[in-house]
């Protein structure tokens, strides 16, 4: 009798283990879209002293990987090791999951829209989705289902409310569903870095890397040199990679680990909700009422995932319970 009691009560405390770390999951999250709504902000500021997007683009890789590697190397140099047969992926990861994903999104907006931009950007969940239908056999249906077409509907209206409708050049277009692509690469190859066995903070730290080295080849003389010996974009500069880029890809990779990369997404398509909150608070940017419908839509899509508890079972990602398993045996 004392045996089953002991048996009901360490699976009652395991059970409210696993809704908990899947709850920080989803406030992970959310705060890193929140830090990545920041980047409006920064964006805004820097372009009033004409600093080129491609050059943005480099201080937010360069001195997020930068700081980042700079701190392990004097608290833990463990965790910069890297293996040889992995050189590869970090490689990948680098060009195409941030140089391309950087690069091509500063174009999307560059010759369309920011509005149209961020509604092609957050194709990600729709392209995530249908990858995790294919490789780990995700079903389409119920409260993912539901949760992926809100949150898909919520970012158009935010955007749209903006002002900017899906109109415009083809190349504009092509550049935004680039993007898009590039943000689903981004989530599947953070999950990737976790299976194999490396922590959020390795994953970040040579990803970014490796895409600032990419990007130099893209980068202008004169910009860099305009950044350089201009005082007043430095915070800015930093702004962009130790808050937007630094803290937020960190938060995201974390959640990844407790709600996978499928799920994550779609809570991350909160970031155009925040930004606009931002845009109206500080830029004095009107809220729309499409921008209102639009976050409410995209709250009901997390709302839906969080009471839902679909968090991907361990089959889905089959490979994260060999890491779980070689970490309590080490």
């Amino acid at each position: 009798m004392q045996a089953n009691e002991a048996m009901i009560k360490t699976g009652i405390v395991k059970s409210s283990g696993q809704q908990q770390a899947r709850w920080r999951g989803y406030l992970l999250v959310l705060l890193a879209g929140s830090l990545w709504a920041t980047l409006g902000l920064f964006f805004r500021y820097l372009d009033r002293y004409k600093i080129p997007p491609e050059t943005i683009a480099l201080y937010r890789a360069g001195i997020a990987s930068l700081a980042l590697m700079a701190f392990w190397a004097l608290r833990r140099p463990s965790m910069l090791r890297l293996h040889r047969r992995d050189v590869p992926y970090f490689l990948t990861f680098g060009v195409l999951g941030v140089a391309g994903f950087f690069l091509v999104y500063i174009y999307a907006v560059k010759h369309g829209s920011v509005a149209m931009a961020a509604v092609l950007l957050y194709t990600a969940p729709i392209w995530i989705a249908l990858f995790a239908r294919w490789r780990w056999g995700h079903p389409l249906a119920g409260a993912r289902l539901a949760a992926l077409v809100l949150a898909v509907a919520g970012c158009a209206l935010v955007a749209l409310g903006s002002g900017g409708p899906l109109g415009g050049n083809l190349l504009a277009i092509v550049l935004g569903l680039g993007a898009g692509l590039g943000y689903a690469a981004y989530s599947l190859w953070s999950s990737e870095g976790l299976r194999r066995g490396y922590e959020s903070w390795t994953v970040v730290s040579y990803s970014m890397l490796l895409g600032a080295l990419a990007m130099l080849p893209f980068q202008s003389i004169d910009g860099l040199w305009w950044s350089i010996t201009t005082p007043a974009v430095w915070p800015a500069l930093l702004g962009v990679g130790l808050v937007s880029t630094l803290l937020a890809p960190i938060c995201y990779t974390a959640g990844i680990r407790r709600i996978g990369a499928p799920t994550a997404s779609i809570v991350a398509t909160v970031e155009p909700v925040i930004a606009a909150m931002l845009a109206w608070a500080i830029l004095g940017e009107a809220l729309t009422p499409e921008q209102i419908a639009g976050g409410l839509s995209i709250l009901a899509a997390i709302i839906i995932l969080a009471r839902s508890g679909e968090k991907e079972k361990e089959t889905d990602f089959p490979e994260e319970r060999m890491i779980t398993k070689r970490r309590k045996s080490t």
